[in-house]
């Protein structure tokens, strides 16, 4: 198991072990899977070959992707059927492309050896029941060779707790040394290759937990005493799916399709402002049947913020509109921080009737939902979220983009709680700590459950109304 931040030549070390096998295994059989066939297509697949080509192999002289190879090569011991996501190498070498969201291609397969890229996004039962098992051919053509039978993982360290397991090899390694490898590394451990100036680059753009976990390559947990302790970042989020075809080289990927996205239904808003900080979620409702048992869920489809030096409400408008262009029922319901009612001393519009102008403009139908008024305490969006992330109650459940709302879904689980049931707003003054991963999204989420939802959990029972006209 190689755990490795951004830059660490996690890929390239595979290369490198591809191309073993396939100079010293000739027609052996293995597979390369991954989360989606488009990791596979755009980020380990290109990596590998410019390896394989700083090696002395060369594309379509010593081996060819997609598609049937020439009869003059050798043949695998297990020859494939079907070539569309088959590597092959001139001696008979097979790689077979594997992935989590195509099924299709994974059945029934048997393999002399696997390895799995972005292992931490790959869910340990898919890995015990699924590649683990595939991994018997060849015992008798290839059982004295000190690679038979190997299994390798690559990724970075874990975001969620599904890819905790990718950390326990550490142990593993230390009890059977014989047996297992535990590799870590981070982005200075390639700096010869990456140069100095490259990682101070990702050090000043990337977000600062990001930095820390995709290139230096730190562990992050849920905070001890968390606002959100029922949060979990594996229930509570969803990934989107990638939408294939067939080119001349195989497989390619033709697009991207968020299941939870109607192009035809309105969209929700939900906002927080601050003076040097704005943002905002866009959310989508549905009804989830999974289990047998019907439950309403929200859907968090895309996180957006604007900075002091990107601009303020207006411009975070303008990246929304840009963003759902192509919408087909551009109506906008706005909910979230009840002080964007409040009047301005510079001009004589509130936050929310800008934001409601700003979408006008922009060709949009705009209903503000949120009425004026004080903000719930902490201590009740305290009780009231962690209920309905139990999802025991008649409240809906929260899902959200796993990678169009990353800062949220880290925010949830950084943002501690103090011995009173305030949440911990510390950050969100230091200028230095970047504020997409302070509290501002998860103030938007309590904002938007409580005045949408509250209802269902209130004596009165009365739903929202609208507190402005619609435009």
């Amino acid at each position: 198991m190689f755990l490795g931040g951004r830059g660490a030549g996690k890929t390239t070390v595979e290369g490198g072990e591809q191309y073993i096998f396939a100079t010293q295994m000739p027609r052996s059989k293995g597979f390369l899977s991954s989360t989606t066939y488009n990791q596979l297509l755009t980020k380990t697949l290109p990596s590998l070959m410019s390896k394989w080509r700083q090696m002395g192999m060369e594309k379509y002289e010593d081996y060819v992707v997609g598609t049937r190879p020439p009869k003059s090569w050798e043949r695998s011991i297990e020859e494939p059927e079907k070539y569309e996501n088959i590597i092959s190498f001139s001696n008979g070498r097979r790689i077979e492309l594997l992935s989590m969201d195509r099924p299709d291609l994974a059945r029934g397969g048997s393999f002399t050896d696997g390895a799995v890229d972005e292992a931490a996004l790959v869910p340990l039962e898919h890995v015990t029941r699924v590649l683990l098992p595939s991994i018997r051919l060849g015992r008798f053509d290839f059982g004295d060779h000190p690679r038979w039978g190997s299994f390798r993982g690559y990724t970075s360290i874990p975001w969620k707790p599904s890819g905790y397991w990718t950390m326990d090899y550490e142990e593993k390694a230390k009890a059977f040394p014989d047996k297992y490898a535990f590799i870590e590394a981070n982005a200075y451990d390639n700096v010869l290759v990456l140069g100095e100036e490259y990682i101070q680059m990702l050090q000043d753009e990337l977000p600062y937990l990001e930095f820390l976990v995709e290139v230096m390559n730190q562990r992050i947990r849920k905070v001890r005493d968390a606002f959100y302790h029922k949060f979990d970042a594996d229930k509570h989020s969803y990934t989107v799916r990638y939408l294939y075809g067939l080119g001349e080289s195989g497989i390619i990927t033709n697009g991207i399709a968020d299941p939870h996205y109607d192009r035809t239904g309105a969209l929700d808003f939900s906002f927080d402002f601050s003076g040097w900080f704005n943002c905002a979620i866009a959310f989508q409702d549905g009804w989830d049947t999974t289990g047998g048992v019907k439950r309403l869920v929200e859907y968090g489809l895309h996180q957006f913020f604007v900075k002091q030096e990107d601009g303020k409400v207006g411009e975070l408008v303008d990246k929304i509109c840009e963003h759902y262009k192509d919408h087909k029922n551009k109506v906008a319901r706005l909910w979230g921080e009840p002080r964007g009612h409040d009047p301005k001393p510079d001009t004589p519009e509130t936050l929310f009737q800008q934001i409601q102008k700003r979408f006008v403009r922009n060709g949009w139908r705009v209903e503000i939902r949120v009425k004026p008024g004080q903000v719930k305490a902490h201590k009740e969006r305290n009780f009231y979220m962690n209920d309905l992330l139990a999802e025991n109650t008649t409240l809906p459940a929260l899902r959200l983009n796993d990678q169009t709302c990353k800062d949220a879904i880290i925010a949830m689980q950084v943002t501690s709680v103090k011995a009173d049931y305030q949440k911990d707003k510390s950050l969100e003054s230091k200028r230095d700590f970047p504020q997409e991963q302070a509290t501002h999204f998860t103030d938007l989420i309590d904002y938007y459950f409580m005045q949408k939802h509250g209802w269902r959990v209130s004596q009165k029972g009365n739903r929202p109304a609208l507190s402005a006209g619609v435009r």
